[in-house]
């Protein structure tokens, strides 16, 4: 269900994000929670950091999952910075 958003370039509401939580907090799997903030980040969307600390409230993670949300935020922090250098730059 989540690949169909990236396929077709559809960006989801905060609402069935927090679903699709929902929903992997209920099925226990933690993957499809990782899925889901996998998603968000990848539109940029704000909802993505809130996601985050749920994912690592309510899951618990592999090593690996955590490498891949550690790289996930990461690359955000890193977008912020470079934004912010691009104004103090135009000032």
């Amino acid at each position: 269900m989540l690949g169909l958003f990236r396929k077709h370039n559809k960006i989801p509401r905060n609402e069935l994000l927090n679903e699709f939580m929902d929903s992997a907090k209920a099925s226990s799997s933690p993957s499809q929670a990782v899925e889901v903030v996998k998603l968000a980040n990848s539109f940029s969307l704000p909802i993505c950091e809130g996601l985050t600390q749920r994912l690592t409230a309510d899951f618990t993670l592999s090593q690996e999952q955590k490498e891949a949300l550690g790289d996930l935020t990461a690359l955000t922090s890193d977008s912020e910075s470079d934004s912010d250098s691009d104004t103090s730059k135009d000032k």
